[in-house]
């Protein structure tokens, strides 16, 4: 493993040429737009890494096809095994997506898993921008748990003037995806900042156009956190848009939106039947704004 790199090419397909995605196809087939239901019901979730998985290349630029097997027994080495050093970064992940290709690094955490993965429910929220041909000029933009920060780095790509948001020990691994990504007239355009959902929110206006979320609703304790957050960071007419994993603890996310649908208006905009991600789009109701 030290002598490797592990790159994963999600190939999500761009707005020209789309329809020769493997992976827009595997989506797409699968794809249930209801707005009347939270769960649904979907196949069981694979491996988050191994999902999106595809090939390995070696440091010397060769690359390998691996069996099905040989990638599990790779990906689920422990992070703190894959790289030598503290600082480096031993793997890469390459994502065309709306007609950019992104890398993103991942940097091994020690005890923690929580941003040294690119979560399916991202993935799903940058392929419904593409579908959609979401376009953020002149728009603020909030993303909370943004981990590698690929959803926030592909939202500067569409023309947001973003704050990518996370805990203070992964702002490091985002500072150095947006340097990798993010062309320098457009680095005005981003902020990397740390909050503490339920704590330091109060720190960052109220004036956000979108505000962002990939698999952040999965516990009871940060649930009530989640919200406060929300409450401030929103107006009238912020835009939500959170994505979640369901078979991650399907009861508890339910349970949570159900939660947040109380104080917000919500659509179930979309649902990725393979990788079991339904997709969001809340606003604050007006009993909540007028309060």
């Amino acid at each position: 493993m030290s002598q490797r790199k592990i790159v994963e090419l999600q190939t999500l397909g761009n707005r020209d040429n789309c329809q020769h995605s493997p992976i827009k196809k595997r989506l797409k087939k699968n794809r249930n737009c209801k707005k009347n239901s939270i769960t649904g019901k979907g196949e069981s979730r694979p491996n988050c890494r191994l999902a999106t998985a595809c090939r390995v290349a070696e440091d010397q630029g060769l690359s390998t096809r691996m069996s099905e097997s040989k990638i599990i027994s790779v990906l689920r080495k422990p992070m703190t095994h894959v790289s030598a050093e503290a600082d480096s970064l031993k793997y890469k992940l390459i994502y065309p997506v709306c007609g950019f290709i992104l890398e993103i690094a991942l940097k091994p955490i020690v005890h923690r898993e929580f941003g040294t993965v690119v979560w399916d429910a991202a993935l799903g929220l940058c392929q419904y921008f593409e579908e959609q041909k979401m376009d953020f000029s002149q728009k603020k933009v909030i993303e909370l748990g943004a981990g590698t920060g690929i959803l926030s780095i592909l939202t500067v790509l569409l023309g947001g003037d973003v704050t990518i948001t996370d805990n203070p020990q992964l702002l490091q691994q985002i500072q150095l995806n947006v340097s990798a990504n993010i062309p320098s007239s457009m680095k005005s355009r981003v902020k990397i900042r740390a909050l503490s959902w339920g704590l330091d929110q109060t720190q960052f206006p109220s004036d956000y156009d979108y505000i962002l979320g990939g698999d952040i609703v999965y516990n009871y304790s940060s649930l009530p956190l989640i919200l406060e957050t929300l409450q401030h960071l929103c107006n009238e007419s912020t835009v939500i848009y959170f994505a979640s994993t369901m078979s991650i603890s399907r009861e508890l996310i339910t349970s949570g939106y159900r939660t947040l649908f109380q104080y917000f208006d919500s659509d179930l905009v979309c649902r990725y039947e393979n990788a079991d991600v339904n997709l969001y789009r809340m606003t604050k109701k007006k009993s909540q704004a007028q309060g």
